[in-house]
């Protein structure tokens, strides 16, 4: 049917979309996914993943917000979408808002690096420096999400930290 050849076109699209993300590709990130919320745009999945990109390259944090809330309110549960949502507060500076959100994803859903990683980053903002070490040491060994390139990247944030006796 034509229902499910979408539903499937979604899915590729977002697939693509988290593809040129690793790459780097941006501008081609965010067309795909523009091109799914197009097609879908009530989709709490696409949502979240224009959201995110909008919010994680700084392009338009506020309006990336926006989406990550409509994904939130349609999948309340969801630890990738509390995620995003964690990272708009964050990335808007409303780290309490932010914390409320990325400890209830961790918990839900503890095996991630990128979670426990922007978790420590909102505890560093909040000038939690014990805490936030903790979250990054626990980022370098969740077993999802963990790539060369975001294993540096909190490596490096755990280089910058001594942690308090």
């Amino acid at each position: 049917s034509q229902q499910k050849k979408t539903h499937e076109l979604i899915e590729v699209l977002l697939l693509q979309a988290q593809i040129y993300d690793y790459l780097n590709q941006t501008d081609k990130a965010i067309a795909t996914s523009y091109e799914a919320y197009h097609l879908a745009p009530a989709n709490a999945f696409v949502l979240n993943s224009l959201g995110y990109q909008l919010i994680d390259y700084n392009l338009d944090v506020s309006k990336g917000l926006g989406f990550v809330l409509q994904a939130h309110q349609i999948m309340p549960d969801n630890p990738q979408i509390l995620d995003s949502v964690a990272w708009g507060y964050y990335k808007s500076g409303d780290y309490s808002k932010a914390l409320k959100y990325a400890q209830k994803a961790v918990r839900d859903m503890h095996s991630n690096a990128v979670l426990y990683m922007h978790l420590g980053d909102i505890y560093l903002a909040l000038q939690r420096k014990q805490e936030a070490f903790s979250s990054y040491q626990k980022a370098l060994k969740a077993d999802d999400g963990r790539t060369p390139q975001i294993e540096s990247l909190i490596q490096k944030k755990l280089d910058s930290l001594q942690p308090e006796e």
